[in-house]
């Protein structure tokens, strides 16, 4: 099930479309409900699963200026214990991953995964709920601690 509007004001016709196309391989691999633009986040989706909620952050991210503010807001005011961050190409993928190393350290990623457009599918995300830790993630204090979300 889908929830809000998918289209930001600012966006182009690339974002809108990875951030439909993560919606339905997120719904197909397992989440119970997505929503759009709920507290700035392009797709949250969310999981229920023996009386425990899971959400999900899914950021669409064309270059690395936003990654860092969008990962904080997303783990810290929406809760979210995962981020996955769709790139539009392979050479943006690499940009974002170094970026996040170098603001974050190697330690503060595990919660994190970055993806070419190409490689998401129903199978990855059915694949994230199955195994997603419930043990607590030490990047959420971590960001809360550095980046913290201003009311913007």
């Amino acid at each position: 099930m889908k929830f809000g509007n998918p289209k930001h004001a600012r966006e182009n016709q690339e974002h809108l479309a990875l951030k439909k196309m993560s919606a339905d391989a997120v719904l197909a691999g397992g989440a119970d409900f997505v929503t759009f633009e709920t507290g700035g986040c392009d797709v949250l989706a969310v999981k229920r699963t023996n009386g425990r909620e899971y959400r999900m952050a899914i950021e669409v991210e064309r270059s690395t200026r936003n990654v860092v503010r969008n990962l904080s807001r997303d783990m810290t005011s929406l809760n979210c214990g995962l981020v996955v961050i769709v790139a539009p190409s392979m050479q943006v993928k690499a940009s974002i991953w170094a970026h996040l190393y170098k603001h974050l350290g190697n330690g503060d990623v595990r919660d994190i995964f970055v993806v070419c457009a190409g490689e998401f599918s129903d199978a990855l995300f059915r694949g994230i709920f199955e195994n997603w830790s419930a043990v607590p993630s030490p990047l959420k204090a971590n960001l809360e601690r550095r980046c913290p979300v201003s009311a913007d």
